[in-house]
């Protein structure tokens, strides 16, 4: 990882990092009641800060969380395993202050590293962070190691699928540069496929070209992570900079629905709070502009119109579920409509589109539950166990 990329956070890692410090947090609270030991591998974990300004980067992140697991007395412990070739020494200095029962560095590349971690991990929960610069040191077998271990343990992957700079290597396919060969081979470890190869000589337009690559690996990923356990479940997000353009897809995979929905849910909270962040980064360029503008900044909708929004959107999903589906809780909705509706819906989303749906007499509850309290938002009141049918 180069020293330059530890000089300054952009945004779109912002983002991820927020996301990581989010949900890892809730991936080890889950696990950890039932196991002592929840392991966190930061395969490309890099220099640990960024430096101007001084920021955390992932290693430090997880390590806080690990000792505040300490510190709050939880049963469990969270271990960090972070694996590093050229700042190793960065890195180390960085998680310095942590206790070395929690944080563990290794020296070498990911791929060098695994089965060293694979067996100091064991069947403990694990959570793997893969976030390189680029996608060297992601090569679809390594990716499918983790991916088997799914079928004897808990095992979730956090990658990040850098699909515009994939796009660019494309470039190479018909080329006769020197290099060309090396960016193509490459790609075809990346995929685990040449399959990709006729997708980029077919489609001119880069939008659609990066949809339809990033469908195949998404596709190859989700056929991998069935195979390994029969509750596998994929998901992606897509990262765009302030500026709105596409940056890369973040990928998730597990075999637990509880930790994709957990999952679904942080992604959702860290959009809405980066929305917020575009919005003032536009306003704070008009405020500093030395003349006025002749347009205003668009204005950022308030949460209730957000929410009303989802909400309006998520009924027509929900009714193209029958007949397949016609009943079930509020966890069997979102799970079914956990592809579709990744990080852009929470429970509250399905809950109310549920009452909507009640109310319009379009579905009703089957197994009435009492109401513990009398002060309640709407008339209709669906719980955790709840069971709603369509009608």
């Amino acid at each position: 990882m180069t020293e330059e990329f530890f000089e300054r956070k952009r945004e779109w890692s912002r983002w991820k990092h927020r996301l990581l410090q989010r949900y890892l947090g809730h991936f080890s609270g889950i696990v950890g009641s039932a196991h002592p030991t929840v392991y966190y591998i930061d395969g490309f974990a890099g220099e640990g800060r960024y430096k101007d300004p001084p920021e955390d980067g992932s290693p430090v992140i997880a390590a806080k969380i690990a000792a505040d697991a300490v510190a709050k007395g939880r049963g469990f412990t969270l271990r960090c395993i972070n694996i590093e070739p050229d700042g190793y020494d960065e890195l180390c200095a960085s998680t310095a202050a942590f206790d070395p029962s929690l944080v563990e560095n290794r020296k070498g590349t990911f791929a060098d590293n695994l089965d060293s971690v694979l067996e100091t991990i064991g069947k403990n929960p694990a959570l793997f962070f893969l976030d390189p610069c680029g996608h060297k040191g992601m090569e679809w077998d390594v990716v499918m190691r983790i991916v088997e271990r799914a079928r004897v343990a808990i095992t979730e992957v956090l990658l990040n699928f850098y699909i515009t700079k994939i796009d660019i290597h494309g470039g190479y396919l018909r080329s006769t540069e020197k290099q060309a060969a090396k960016f193509v081979a490459g790609l075809d470890a990346l995929f685990g496929t040449q399959e990709w190869r006729p997708i980029w000589d077919g489609t001119p337009i880069q939008e659609q070209r990066i949809l339809k690559l990033t469908d195949l690996y998404m596709d190859r990923l989700t056929k991998a992570f069935a195979a390994a356990s029969s509750h596998g479940i994929t998901a992606r997000y897509a990262v765009k900079t302030i500026d709105g353009n596409l940056k890369y897809f973040i990928m998730y995979g597990t075999r637990h629905p509880r930790g994709a929905r957990a999952m679904s849910e942080a992604v959702f909270r860290v959009t809405m709070e980066y929305e917020d962040a575009r919005a003032a980064a536009v306003q704070a360029a008009l405020d500093s502009a030395p003349q006025q503008s002749l347009f205003e900044a668009e204005s950022r909708p308030t949460e209730e119109a957000v929410d009303a929004a989802i909400v309006r959107d998520l009924i027509p999903a929900i009714l193209a579920l029958s007949p397949r589906q016609r009943r079930f809780k509020l966890a069997d909705l979102e799970e079914a409509l956990l592809t579709a509706w990744f990080g852009r819906a929470i429970e509250k989303h399905f809950r109310r589109a549920c009452i909507q749906l009640i109310e319009e007499k379009k579905a009703q509850i089957v197994n009435p539950q009492p109401v513990a309290t009398s002060k309640k938002k709407y008339r209709v009141v669906i719980g955790a166990d709840t069971l709603i049918e369509l009608l």
